[in-house]
């Protein structure tokens, strides 16, 4: 009797054209080489396609073209803002049609997302080569050059994180520029989001939040906020507000909702731990002790929820009275 096999179920393509012939395409290769190396099981395949366009709407309809061949296929265009002018008609090709192209959009340049693995940066420059000058100057990659065949992702994968979490906090800095551009990020300096790309290659389903600590966080499930904010001596306290606008009561603990101060060096938890149920429309008061070392360059209050992590500046010399509501 004859064994039926089981069919192999085949992998759904992620196609990814880039602009550039060195930088970007041997960043992603270096990912995909990772991804390759370490997870046989991974969904997707990932396939770096070769392209004698170097502009946006080329790249864009060479994307289109692939997704013609392949339906199931997803395809990425990987292009920046430096030295192009037409990127309102790449970024409405792209949404047209059936076959849908997603955009890992820069501006002026890659080097943005690169930049962002070594420091929050808003400044608007000019072109690529200033960002390079910079990243040089810096020593955070001392020899990157646009036509060197650098192997950048091995020197950026350790920082993939405080990238995400930096790429975050631009979005939400350059947030009123974005409103008052209805949205058209192409006409935003500085802007990446090549973030999203490289979560969806590397399977990272954090989503990461940055706001101001006196707004209110939207968990879907629940809202939280921080109403009070105290420091004294080598000590910060802290008061969050949990409110359940949900038709059914919520179930609560610490281990659910991870609150806690992350320093330029280590993450710092409180010494308080809470389990509590919420019913309907009630709230839920949660008072924590953070030990701080006088040092700390910087605080940022981090609260996780889910897949969803919010994240808040806490400077360091915060008054002795509450300072927040």
């Amino acid at each position: 009797m004859t064994r039926k096999r089981k069919k192999r179920k085949l992998k759904k393509c992620i196609y990814i054209v880039c602009e550039g012939k060195n930088t970007e395409p041997i960043y992603l290769g270096g990912i995909k080489e990772q991804v390759e190396e370490r997870n046989t099981n991974y969904v997707y395949d990932i396939i770096l396609h070769d392209t004698k366009h170097n502009d946006p709407i080329g790249l864009v309809r060479e994307a289109k073209k692939l997704l013609k061949e392949d339906k199931h296929a997803e395809a990425w265009a990987v292009f920046d803002k430096n030295g192009y002018t037409k990127h309102s008609n790449a970024f409405s090709m792209a949404k047209s049609g059936n076959h849908k192209v997603n955009i890992a959009f820069s501006s002026i340049a890659f080097e943005q997302w690169v930049l962002l693995h070594f420091e929050r940066s808003n400044i608007d420059y000019k072109k690529a080569g200033n960002i390079i000058i910079h990243l040089r100057k810096a020593k955070f990659v001392p020899n990157y050059s646009k036509k060197a065949k650098l192997n950048l992702y091995s020197i950026l994968k350790d920082k993939t994180i405080t990238a995400f979490e930096n790429s975050a906090w631009l979005l939400s800095s350059m947030s009123n520029q974005i409103n008052e551009k209805h949205g058209k990020i192409y006409n935003i300096n500085p802007y990446t989001d090549v973030d999203k790309l490289v979560k969806k290659l590397l399977n990272y389903n954090e989503e990461i939040k940055w706001q101001s600590i006196n707004n209110v966080i939207d968990f879907k499930n629940f809202f939280c906020q921080v109403i009070k904010l105290q420091k004294e001596k080598n000590k910060i306290y802290l008061t969050v507000e949990i409110n359940n606008k949900l038709d059914y009561q919520l179930m609560l603990n610490s281990n659910m909702l991870k609150i806690y101060l992350k320093s330029d060096i280590y993450k710092i938890y409180h010494n308080s731990s809470y389990s509590n149920i919420i019913m309907k429309n009630d709230k839920f008061v949660v008072d924590l002790c953070f030990n701080i070392n006088e040092t700390k360059k910087e605080l940022l209050l981090n609260v996780s929820y889910n897949n969803q992590r919010n994240i808040m500046e806490v400077m360091n010399d915060l008054p002795k009275t509450n300072n927040t509501k």
